[in-house]
């Protein structure tokens, strides 16, 4: 199966998963991915809007690669 290409969001989350069990080790909790979406999650939105942006173009640039690799490739659920 043909994996989907990965959204802005993702794309953020896959660079700081490693900071963010850093984190929630420091807190005292568990590292659940539960615990990494939500605090990944507040992250992501206080960023400023600049780096939100690069990592939209990041996904722009991945997601025309896919196009490329898979031309045929459809979405489906």
């Amino acid at each position: 199966r043909i994996p989907r290409p990965l959204n802005g969001f993702l794309l953020y989350r896959k660079c700081y998963v490693g900071r963010a069990h850093a984190y929630v080790a420091s807190k005292g909790r568990s590292g659940s991915q539960q615990s990494f979406s939500t605090v990944l999650g507040v992250s992501w939105h206080i960023e400023p809007q600049e780096i939100r942006d690069k990592f939209k173009k990041w996904s722009e640039t991945e997601r025309e690669k896919h196009r490329k690799a898979f031309p045929d490739y459809k979405y489906a659920p």
